[in-house]
């Protein structure tokens, strides 16, 4: 894949801190080798289509979302966040902004509480 435009690396990257994951785990994860995290990261190497898509699908968005393609309700609010997290219920995946959370604990979709995760 050529080209990928220069918010890949960043969202990448950013995604897997939030994990708290090291480049060995994510590859482990993903099935790909170490180098090939940090290449991605650097902006060094693009994954193809096929890595691109296990990627997204590992962390829960869109291949849209990763390469800055869409504009998603995740991106949105990723940019709108001002105190750097978002609010995720790990049962459904629904996600929140942190004032909204203040009002209730727990997801209102499904009822699980809900999880802060740091977005920088």
């Amino acid at each position: 894949m050529k080209n990928l435009p220069s918010v890949f690396p960043e969202r990448l990257r950013s995604l897997r801190t939030t994990k708290g994951l090291t480049q060995s785990e994510l590859a482990d994860e993903l099935g790909i080798s170490r180098n090939s995290v940090f290449f991605y990261e650097s902006g060094q190497r693009n994954p193809d289509i096929l890595v691109l898509k296990k990627i997204a699908e590992y962390f829960g968005v869109t291949s849209d979302f990763m390469i800055g393609t869409a504009i998603s309700k995740l991106e949105i609010a990723w940019e709108q966040s001002q105190s750097g997290c978002i609010y995720f219920c790990s049962r459904c995946g629904y996600f929140a902004m942190p004032r909204e959370v203040r009002e209730w604990n727990y997801c209102p979709k499904c009822g699980a509480k809900m999880r802060k995760e740091n977005l920088l």
